[in-house]
């Protein structure tokens, strides 16, 4: 109500102007038209994003971070340097972990959620989501959106009249901040698949099952007990 009342007193434009609203519009507008806001919407709503979500903290990202702390471990890698035989090694839980930690690491699946996790576009869309700034903005495009907003600029006599407001601020803000890349990005990456299935295995059992093989794979027990065997023969007759 006193947004109503309020743009019934503006005369013209330019008194519109000189009120808290025009300069909210103005602001919005901007922010809008950033290429940050741009890119982090554009992200947020990509295919990409949303796979990353969809295995970021799944029960398959931890089982795979689970073989991954087995494989790496020391007790993996101690029991395979005892195995006399590759045969002998073949046979146990412990040779059917690594089978499946090798065919995980390889799979599109876990090799696109490490990928995106490390790359740069998912590194800005942590940087701005839940900020300050994008708080901000979606205040504005809270209010550039709603109803008294929207009936105030319906009473406005001319361009200029709004154009010295408070609201035209915000929505000049708001659609720079829509525009700039960084929010496009940031939207953009925040929708897209491989976030959503970055975020579907990311923590999981099944990631930290792979992490753990991956550990045991990697270490120097595993890679010194590799060495001391002396033919191809020799290791395949190994638990490992």
């Amino acid at each position: 109500e006193e947004f109503i009342e309020f743009k019934k007193h503006m005369d013209d434009k330019k008194k519109f102007e000189k009120t808290e609203e025009f300069k909210k519009l103005q602001e919005y507008q901007q922010l809008k038209k950033s290429k940050k806001f741009i890119d982090h919407y554009k992200f947020k709503n990509s295919k990409i994003y949303a796979n990353f979500l969809n295995l970021d903290n799944s029960e398959e990202l931890k089982h795979f971070e689970g073989l991954e702390g087995i494989i790496n471990s020391e007790e993996f890698i101690e029991f395979k340097k005892h195995m006399d035989d590759k045969k002998k090694f073949e046979k146990t839980e412990e040779f059917k972990k690594l089978q499946e930690y090798q065919q995980l690491k390889k799979s599109k699946k876990f090799t696109d959620h490490y990928k995106f996790k490390n790359s740069k576009i998912y590194a800005n869309f942590l940087n701005l989501d839940n900020s300050e700034e994008l708080k901000h903005f979606e205040g504005l495009e809270g209010i550039i959106n709603s109803e008294e907003f929207i009936e105030f600029k319906k009473h406005m006599d001319d361009k200029k009249k709004f154009e010295k407001t408070e609201e035209f601020k915000k929505l000049q803000e708001y659609q720079q901040l829509k525009k700039s890349k960084i929010f496009i990005d940031y939207y953009k990456f925040k929708n897209s698949k491989i976030y959503a299935n970055f975020l579907n295995l990311d923590n999981s059992e099944e990631l930290k099952h792979f992490e753990g093989l991956e550990g045991i794979i990697n270490s120097e027990e595993f890679i010194e007990f590799k060495k001391y065997m002396d033919d191809k023969k020799k290791f395949e007759k190994t638990e490992e």
